[in-house]
Order: structure tokens, then C-alpha cells, then sequence
């Protein structure tokens, strides 16, 4: 039943989109077909179409773009389409007879992060448990992506090119300005991951510290991080064994203040 529910939304979704752009769908025989074209091929085959059509007329709408307003117009739209079948399905698993509501149950679990924010918006059933089925969906496709960009930033850490400097805008500072690399970048990226509960001016504070260490120091609280225990835990949650050479994180600055 799960696959008669995609099949569903996904006919819908195609509905809506021709809708949109003005245009009609097309019939097309899907047995039987005097071509001898099977049911299969010539789905896959005008899915493929339909799907080359959409990104052509996406980067034909990027190129069109020539002011804030319109790039944030065109934002809005493309998320609104997005986010349609989710959606349709939180409203399924809210409103829909059981078998039906627990295929949209199914569907939101397999798209991960994408049913996050549909299902903080959207309606939900009046029964505890549904509240936790949504609470842990949620939770779940969270935690995912969290750890899928923790994984990027821990690869980032290795990578020392720097970043072409930024305009200076204003009165020339008073302490030297050191060039910045991806990994420090990725360092600050790191805090913010792992430093919970930090208040905005502390963060501020420490960061700026950072930035204004020379690169050797800098080096050192990457890799003085990198051994925490907080971000081995992060990078890996099945390593919890208490061990490594320091308890907890060390902070931006901490190693360098000393």
C-alpha cells in the first residue's frame, strides 16, 4: 500500500506542476501499446522527460533573476513546490482512514529531513501517540542531517586553502588581520555544533579571539578540539567510551589563552 500511496502523491504532484506552468499532461497508452513499449520503460522514460523539462526551466528562471525581490520570489515558489507532498501527507496521516494514514506515516519516515518542517506546520491526530510519532519522526530526521553535516565539517577541518580576504569596509583595525582558512572556518562551524547553550555575546567574543591567533595557534585548537571528547562523540556516537586526552570540549580559546 505504501507504493500505491507514492504512485499517488507523485500523480498529484504532476497534476499541480502542469497546473502551474500553464500546460496540459499528456496521455500516453501504458498497455498494450502498439509500439510495444512496456508500461515500465515508458514511465521511467516520461518521468526522465518531465524531470529534464523542470530543471531546464529552473536554471532558465535562475538566469532571469535580476533583483533581490525576484530571487526570493522565485525561493518561495520552489519551496512551496517541495514541500507540497509532504505536506499532503502529514494532512493524510492527520485526517485520512487508518490504512491510508499509516502509508503517510511510512512515506514521512523515509523522507528523512524533508518531512520536518511539514510536520512542525501541519495539523496532527488528537492521540498521544501520534504526538510521539511525530515528536520522534522529527527528532530522527534531525539528528540524521546533523550528524551528515558534522561528517562534512570534520572533513573540512584537513583542508587549510585560504579564503580570499574580504574587502575592508571602514577605518583600518588596530590589530593585524590574519588570512582565513576553510578549516578555520570549519572550526567555528564545529563550535557552534557542539557548544550548547553559549550565549550569542560569549560566542562572539571567543570566535573573534580565533581569528585573530596566528595560524600555528589556531592549528593547535583545531587539533586540541578534534581530540575532545565532545567531538569524537560527535563524529562517531558509538564512541562513548569516556576515553581520549581531554574531558569535554576545550572551547575556541581556551588552549590559547593559556
Amino acid at each position: 500500500m505504501r507504493t500505491a500511496l507514492l504512485l499517488a502523491v507523485f500523480a498529484i504532484a504532476a497534476c499541480r506542476t502542469g497546473a502551474r506552468e500553464g500546460g496540459t499532461l499528456a496521455t500516453t497508452p501504458t498497455a498494450g501499446s502498439s509500439a510495444g513499449v512496456s508500461p515500465t520503460a515508458s514511465s521511467s522514460s516520461t518521468n526522465q522527460a518531465g524531470r529534464m523539462e523542470r530543471e531546464q526551466g529552473f536554471i532558465a528562471s535562475l538566469h532571469s533573476v535580476k533583483t533581490t525581490a525576484e530571487e526570493e520570489a522565485l525561493a518561495k515558489r520552489e519551496l512551496e513546490t517541495a514541500r507540497t507532498i509532504p505536506r499532503l501527507a502529514v494532512n493524510l496521516w492527520a485526517n485520512a482512514d487508518a490504512e491510508l494514514s499509516a502509508n503517510a506515516l511510512g512515506f514521512l519516515s523515509e523522507i528523512a529531513d524533508l518531512a520536518i518542517v511539514p510536520l512542525l506546520e501541519g495539523p496532527m491526530r488528537s492521540d498521544p501517540q501520534s504526538a510521539v510519532q511525530a515528536l520522534n519522526l522529527m527528532a530522527d530526521a534531525e539528528l540524521a542531517l546533523r550528524q551528515k553535516v558534522i561528517q562534512r565539517v570534520n572533513q573540512l577541518l584537513d583542508d587549510t586553502r585560504p579564503i580570499p580576504p574580504r574587502t575592508q569596509v571602514g577605518p583600518k583595525p588596530d590589530e593585524p588581520i590574519h588570512p582565513r582558512r576553510v578549516c578555520d572556518e570549519a572550526y567555528v562551524a564545529m563550535r557552534r555544533l557542539v557548544h550548547f547553550g553559549e550565549s550569542q555575546y560569549g560566542s562572539v567574543v571567543e570566535v573573534s579571539f580565533f581569528y585573530s591567533a596566528p595560524e600555528a595557534a589556531r592549528d593547535k585548537a583545531i587539533a586540541d578540539a578534534r581530540r575532545s571528547n565532545d567531538w569524537r562523540r560527535a563524529v562517531n556516537p558509538a564512541d562513548d567510551d569516556g576515553g581520549g586526552e581531554h574531558e569535554g570540549s576545550p572551547g575556541a580559546v581556551g588552549p590559547l589563552r593559556r
